[in-house]
């Protein structure tokens, strides 16, 4: 019986700092994003430098995956 709740005991936790994980790799995301979409320009598709608030949704897609 104690082995049953030391095993789930430690999954939990598992699960927990994987959660945990997750939410830091995501945090940091948002905030690169956020930093890119505020203070950015990207190149159009015409070769002109364009705010990225103002980039189509293709030019937006090419700048999030370079």
């Amino acid at each position: 019986m104690t082995l049953t709740y030391a095993l789930f005991g430690l999954s939990l936790i598992i699960a927990i700092a994987y959660l945990v994980c997750i939410t830091l790799a995501n945090a940091r995301t948002t905030r690169r994003l956020n930093a890119l979409r505020s203070n950015c320009f990207v190149t159009s598709e015409r070769g002109h430098r364009i705010r990225y608030v103002n980039a189509s949704p293709e030019v937006r897609a090419r700048a999030e995956t370079n």
